[in-house]
């Protein structure tokens, strides 16, 4: 399969790239949410998250490892189970890539009307010039975009350590109990939810045809 590709990308740019998606809306609001669901317990949710999130790692990295070309789970399909089933996958892909960027838009609105009220009403014309600003980044250059995404990726972690660092002094033990009110029935409703706020990683395998040295 030949490929007209800029081989822009470092392994530092593609590693940004896949951090960039992981650490997005999901990280920052879902914990709350599955706290919610579980109580405490709900640690055991995000380590159930990891472990079925690792696992896929490992496979997305062996399958990566035998292709150099764009497309990640659709060319490793296509490989391997022909094309219906890849254009399927893609389908999947897609519809999935849709509905988590629709509500990330709207938690940026969210998150720029709580922290500046005055921007009360104008969430329409927020999320539009987010997209919009997105959409000039995805055409641009893909070096360039790999260095502003890098700075992106520390506008996010900053605050997520400093939120970690500070929440680490404020553990009170009489806040564990109860430890699970709702039960260990609602784990697997709770892992769903952080597996969704880590998901990303298999994104950078579908930019491949972009890395100068994607294996």
């Amino acid at each position: 399969m030949s490929e007209k590709l800029s081989r822009s990308l470092t392994f530092i740019g593609l590693l940004g790239f896949g951090f960039n998606i992981m650490i997005g809306s999901g990280i920052f609001f879902l914990p709350g949410q599955a706290m919610a669901i579980m109580g405490p317990a709900s640690v055991f949710a995000v380590l159930a998250a990891l472990c079925v999130a690792i696992l896929l790692v490992f496979c997305f990295a062996e399958l990566s490892s035998q292709f150099t070309q764009t497309g990640g789970p659709i060319l490793y399909t296509y490989a391997t189970l022909g094309p219906v089933a890849a254009f399927g996958v893609g389908w999947m892909g897609y519809l999935s890539r849709l509905a988590s960027n629709a509500a990330l838009v709207v938690i940026f609105a969210t998150s720029a009307v709580t922290a500046f009220p005055i921007a009360s009403g104008w969430e329409s014309i927020l999320i539009a010039a987010f997209m919009l600003f997105m959409l000039a980044l995805n055409l641009g250059n893909v070096a360039f975009n790999s260095k502003v995404m890098d700075a992106v990726l520390i506008l996010k972690v900053l605050p997520l350590l400093a939120f970690i660092a500070w929440g680490a002094l404020q553990i009170e033990p009489a806040n564990y109990v109860p430890f699970a009110p709702a039960g260990v029935f609602v784990l697997a409703e709770t892992t769903l939810i952080i597996f969704y706020a880590i998901v990303g990683f298999e994104m950078m395998t579908v930019i491949a045809g972009e890395a100068r040295n994607p294996q």
